[in-house]
């Protein structure tokens, strides 16, 4: 089901933005960041040891928003494709979901089990 995360024109102001999904006791936590005039979303886990990758909140691309980076041991992962380019799990990629803009909002396809 496609879940509302934020406006585009937010993503636009800030190009990265932190999301959790929750549904009972399921929850899910993603990113969207707006990149090369594309929005991208991802599950906000590193693929070398599932922690969270943000800095702080709202926090994932590196100071030169040019990769998305993992703040556990500095990976650094193409916007585009979740590709890690960098770091423990190199070649290895973020999970995505898919993404569309409705009425300027930015929605993440999600199913919860």
């Amino acid at each position: 089901m496609w879940h509302s995360i934020v406006s585009y024109a937010s993503l636009q102001a800030r190009p990265e933005y932190g999301f959790t999904l929750t549904r009972g006791w399921d929850t899910k936590q993603g990113l969207v960041v707006l990149y090369a005039e594309q929005v991208y979303a991802y599950e906000n886990s590193c693929p070398h040891q599932q922690v969270a990758l943000n800095w702080s909140p709202h926090t994932f691309l590196d100071p030169n928003h040019e990769f998305i980076q993992c703040s556990m041991h500095g990976a650094w992962f193409q916007p585009d494709t979740g590709l890690c380019v960098r770091g423990p799990c190199l070649h290895r990629q973020l999970r995505s979901f898919p993404v569309r803009i409705q009425q300027d909002q930015i929605q993440v396809w999600f199913e919860f089990n």
